[in-house]
């Protein structure tokens, strides 16, 4: 095989693991990545976090975070409450049902990754941004607004289970 394909055979590998776990988090837990990640930094807040709070904590746009809470909050896993102070300013606060699903999840994807990359010399974290960034490049993708979050698919989809890994996808 060419040190090319290599390379492509690499990607995809990296494109079928992201694949799979999210699929397995949604199957094992009726959960979402992006959904996990908002359970988890509103668990951590006790007084509630704002939308706009959240946004920011997680790295996501205000709408896509709207959204999610939305889904959340229909399946009674969060809260919306009004400030007793003010008003007009309303905090997310997980449920119970929110924290019981939190305590039964795995680590997401994005957590062990990190702490893998953390555990490498600073030298070979810089040479790895530095060729992803590259390989980014190439790909055309530089514009892509992209979340530091591993999950397959859009992250505003309708939080629907991802594609069948039996469903074959060419790269």
């Amino acid at each position: 095989m060419s040190f090319e394909n290599d390379i492509l055979v690499a990607l995809r590998r990296i494109v079928r693991a992201v694949d799979l776990r999210s699929q397995e988090l949604t199957r094992q837990h009726g959960i979402t990545g992006p959904q996990l990640l908002v359970l988890r930094a509103v668990l951590r807040e006790r007084n509630g976090l704002t939308v706009g709070e959240l946004a920011r904590s997680i790295e996501l746009s205000q709408p896509t975070t709207t959204g999610i809470i939305s889904r959340l909050e229909k399946r009674g896993l969060v809260v919306r409450e009004r400030a007793a102070d003010d008003r007009r300013m309303v905090r997310v606060k997980i449920a119970d049902a929110g924290r019981q699903l939190v305590s039964n999840a795995p680590p997401l994807l994005q957590e062990q990754f990190m702490d893998q990359i953390n555990g490498l010399p600073a030298w070979e974290r810089s040479q790895m941004l530095a060729t992803l960034q590259r390989i980014v490049s190439m790909l055309g993708a530089d514009e892509l607004d992209a979340a530091p979050i591993l999950t397959f698919g859009t992250i505003v989809e309708g939080e629907s289970a991802p594609p069948s890994s039996t469903h074959n996808r060419s790269t």
